[in-house]
């Protein structure tokens, strides 16, 4: 599928595997005689983000899988993220041009672990989960870069130690400002200030029982809506937990409602939008998320579609 010269190599060559790059113009008037555009690199990678400008894909690289549990010492590579960039240019001649390869430390959660704004990248990292025998505890990172011209993804800015001892449970870049989710044993909601590449600051935290995996915007990037689940105090965590976030004031983020099905003593909840954004549905200030509680009683059980409204202020249930 790839001819040999559209064969490429990044700088640092991290794999005998290829990775192949097809563009397919689906608004042809012939689609069968379209020509495909491809363009392979040494490379290997499973975790996709894009921008109108740009294509990365990144793998997790180092000596180690960051499930892996004991001292750092057996584990001598620690764990980072390789990423490579594509340019985007679907109505050119060339419609994607590999340019830059860069790596970061740390674990990679999902493709909302990046996000592109002012032709800088945004990549955020957890610890990965590793006990550290000598007692320093890792944190999260945020990373930015940019492609140099010359084959390099280039780190320009960086803020490290994020919440040390706890590991990364959601990201989300939106412009100029970021926002994150560590989990340990208390939900800690932090904000950052991106608008200088080159010295990017976590600006507040907002501490609550429970964690959330998704994080999406609403009122114009002002508040945040998430799914997530609840828990106690313990750092214990039980049904699944919808809450929404004040942000406009990056130093002072609040909680504005939350609502959560089941508790400590009351049954079980899941929701597929916990791990899939895809079964994410907000429009009109409205979410829609598959879930199910207590499916295994025919009495009190439900697997369904639930509806809330309202969550800019109270929210409001319906099944």
């Amino acid at each position: 599928i790839v001819a040999c010269d559209a064969i490429l190599r990044p700088g640092e060559v991290g794999s005998e595997s290829l990775l192949s790059v097809l563009h397919l113009d689906l608004g042809a008037e012939d689609i069968e005689t379209t020509p495909v555009t491809t363009q392979s690199l040494m490379a290997s990678a499973w975790t996709v983000y894009a921008s109108p400008a740009s294509l990365y894909v990144a793998r997790a690289t180092g000596g180690w899988w960051p499930w892996l549990w004991g001292p750092i010492a057996q584990f001598p590579d620690p764990p980072s993220v390789e990423i490579h960039r594509f340019a985007l240019d679907p109505g050119g001649e060339t419609p994607m041009t590999y340019t830059a390869t860069g790596t970061v430390p740390g674990h990679l959660l999902d493709q909302f672990s990046f996000g592109e704004h002012d032709g800088h990248l945004r990549v955020a990292t957890g610890p990965g989960w590793v006990w550290n025998p000598d007692g320093a505890e890792l944190g999260s990172t945020v990373s930015v870069l940019r492609d140099d011209g010359h084959g390099t993804l280039q780190l320009v800015g960086q803020v490290t130690d994020i919440a040390p001892g706890e590991d990364l449970y959601a990201s989300r870049f939106l412009g100029d400002r970021g926002y994150l989710v560590t989990f340990e044993r208390i939900d800690p909601l932090f904000t950052l200030d991106l608008s200088d590449p080159t010295d990017p600051k976590v600006m507040g935290e907002l501490e609550m029982p429970g964690f959330s995996t998704y994080l999406h915007p609403m009122n114009d990037g002002d508040a945040l809506l998430a799914v997530g689940r609840e828990g106690n105090e313990d750092g214990t965590t039980f049904g699944l937990a919808v809450k929404s976030f004040d942000v406009s004031d990056l130093t002072q983020p609040s909680i504005i409602a939350g609502l959560s099905f089941g508790d400590e003593n009351d049954g079980w909840s899941w929701s597929e939008a916990l791990h899939d954004h895809h079964a994410f549905t907000y429009h009109r200030d409205t979410l829609a998320i598959p879930a199910s509680f207590n499916s295994w009683d025919p009495e009190t059980g439900f697997v369904g579609l639930v509806v809330i409204g309202a969550l800019l202020g109270a929210l409001s249930q319906g099944q």
